[in-house]
């Protein structure tokens, strides 16, 4: 943690750690690396730069500030904050008021996208159903880091993820027909509903073939890789968290039978759903 000063204060103060994270994990998943709550006085600042973490902070009662990338806010009990770690950054307790606060730190795999996405949408400092989102969110981090260290790092990741995805789909301000497709999409494979690149374009009013072309230059995938790759993250999450059959899931999730996700799954992990089942579940 290079280039920080910092004030800290705490009536009380908890922290939750993951347990062990492999290289292999921090390459490919939004992994949390911490997560606590402060109950802070009103000498709480921290004043910092070069950190290299993403963090959501989320004020519980009190008052709390934040000067970051040109925003200088106060943040009232019920708000939160979204910021890179890495540019200078400086938060704590608003002038002579304390505060109580819940956080977690994160990073690795498709964070940087999200982050750029929910900022670019709505800003560092978050309020209403956004600041619930992340409140609720923390506060599940902090209960799975107490349950068994053996699925741990892949349960927190999976809700780090959709705390992200939560935030980034919640309202977006410019209504963008290809982030409501997306949406569309993630919905009706959480609900195991029939999906294709028609459907999703037709959720948007768009014929197929523009659809496909916009969609692609939006995200950077055709969307029937889109599909494919939310599919196989919610396979991952049922093949540690569940006993399931895989040929079970693997129709759950609208695949033709379990050689097709078997192919589809092993061209993206590297390895098939079985072998990755038996690693995460030793």
């Amino acid at each position: 943690m290079d280039n920080e000063k910092t004030k800290k204060q705490f009536i009380s103060k908890k922290s939750y750690l993951p347990g062990y994270i492999s290289k292999e994990q921090i390459k490919k998943l939004c992994y949390m690396q911490f997560c606590g709550e402060l109950e802070c006085t009103k000498h709480y600042l921290t004043d910092r730069k070069d950190y290299d973490s993403f963090l959501l902070y989320y004020v519980v009662c009190g008052k709390s500030f934040l000067k970051f990338q040109g925003t200088d806010q106060v943040l009232h009990a019920g708000q939160a904050f979204l910021i890179d770690c890495d540019p200078h950054q400086v938060y704590g307790a608003y002038k002579d008021n304390s505060c109580n606060i819940i956080y977690a730190h994160f990073k690795g795999g498709c964070t940087r996208y999200y982050y750029d996405k929910i900022v670019e949408n709505k800003g560092y400092v978050l309020s209403g159903m956004d600041a619930e989102i992340i409140a609720s969110g923390i506060r599940r981090l902090m209960e799975q880091t107490t349950a068994s260290p053996k699925y741990r790092v892949e349960t927190l990741s999976n809700t780090v993820r959709q705390i992200l995805s939560d935030l980034l789909t919640l309202n977006i301000k410019e209504n963008s027909p290809y982030e409501i497709a997306a949406q569309y999409a993630r919905r009706c494979i959480y609900e195991n509903k029939s999906l294709n690149v028609s459907d999703m374009a037709k959720s948007v009013g768009y014929s197929k073939y523009h659809f496909t072309n916009q969609f692609t230059a939006y995200f950077g995938v055709p969307p029937y890789e889109f599909i494919i790759k939310e599919r196989i993250e919610l396979c991952k999450s049922k093949l540690i968290n569940s006993n399931a059959q895989i040929s079970t899931i693997a129709l759950d999730l609208g695949f033709v039978d379990t050689a097709h996700l078997t192919n589809c799954f092993k061209k993206r992990e590297g390895v098939t759903p079985s072998v990755y089942r038996r690693k995460w579940r030793v």
